[in-house]
């Protein structure tokens, strides 16, 4: 068995071994979260092409392979991006930007309630 003094150095060596783990720790938590959000923005990203574009889809080079092999829809109809602003910025110049009006005349609002 040791001394006092000997067992105080592996103790405050072991002690100083935790502190240096614990910070590659942090830092390793702190990579983790900025991945976790790097890919949340991808998924989202993802998204958006996903819902325009056709997936599933073979090459161009291939156009006869494309027809026996995924069936297509009865309608093509046009997909675009619906999204909300996305950052402050954007949200604020919307805020403040003066939109048209019409005016409605009388018989139209009549109409209206009639209905």
């Amino acid at each position: 068995m040791g001394t006092i003094q000997e067992l105080q150095d592996t103790l405050s060596k072991r002690d100083e071994e935790i502190r240096n783990l614990q910070s590659v720790l942090q830092l390793k938590e702190a990579q983790i979260q900025q991945r976790e959000e790097e890919i949340q923005q991808l998924r989202s990203h993802l998204d958006k092409f996903q819902s325009v574009f056709p997936f599933g889809g073979q090459p161009a080079a291939f156009p006869s392979l494309r027809r026996s092999t995924i069936r297509e829809p009865r309608k093509v109809r046009a997909q675009g991006i619906s999204a909300e602003p996305q950052d402050l910025q954007t949200l604020q110049d919307i805020s403040h930007q003066k939109f048209n009006e019409y005016p409605k005349s009388d018989r139209k609002f009549e109409q209206l309630v009639v209905e």
